[in-house]
């Protein structure tokens, strides 16, 4: 159990995906506290989620590039835009794929004109 705190909040997020068992554990409101050290654990911590999102959602806000509508990797679309640039230069940019917070969403470019 005290293993998961120590985990950082996007690779929870995997965990959760991996079978029902670790899904059911990490999802359960009882668990929060998990989410919140691994949170709290983040350089730069980021401040906790508003009352009307839970922590799961939370971090997959704030760290999973991918856009909520069509999936779409936004890393790997600006690998493909930009072929001449070394995939490692290509680090989180927050122009390119804002978080519509009001919205509680990460939109790729294609998406944030139809929404």
């Amino acid at each position: 159990f005290q293993i998961f705190t120590l985990v950082d909040p996007l690779t929870l997020l995997y965990l959760a995906r991996t079978n029902k068992a670790l899904r059911g554990f990490l999802l359960d409101r009882q668990n929060s506290n998990i989410w919140r050290a691994s949170l709290q654990a983040v350089e730069s911590a980021p401040p906790l989620p508003p009352a009307c999102m839970d922590d799961p959602a939370w971090c997959r806000l704030l760290f999973e590039e991918i856009c909520h509508v069509c999936a779409l990797f936004l890393l790997l679309s600006r690998v493909l835009m930009y072929p001449q640039v070394c995939f490692a230069q290509l680090e989180h940019d927050y122009h390119s794929d804002p978080i519509w917070w009001e919205f509680g969403a990460r939109y790729c470019q294609g998406c944030s004109g139809s929404q």
